[in-house]
């Protein structure tokens, strides 16, 4: 539904540092679901709000679960920090 980006990048050093929020609203629950991020990026934590995710960031993906499967139906916000 909705992506925000914040970035910080310095050129000396060369370094990116940033957080997503991306806004969705499943359609059923899910216990996971993916987002397309580059392996080039290092994800410091995934949040929702009170509350850390789990995350398995590899091939280019990142795997993020959460042990309350998240619920149908309802907005949310994730936010990625790297």
């Amino acid at each position: 539904r909705e992506y925000r980006l914040h970035l910080t990048v310095t050129t000396s050093p060369a370094y990116l540092r940033g957080a997503v929020t991306v806004r969705l609203r499943p359609t059923t629950a899910l216990n996971r679901f993916f987002l397309d991020l580059s392996d080039t990026l290092r994800v410091d934590s995934v949040r929702a709000p009170g509350r850390q995710l789990r995350y398995v960031h590899e091939k280019n993906q990142l795997v993020i679960s959460s042990e309350q499967p998240l619920p149908a139906d309802q907005d949310l916000a994730v936010t990625v920090y790297y």
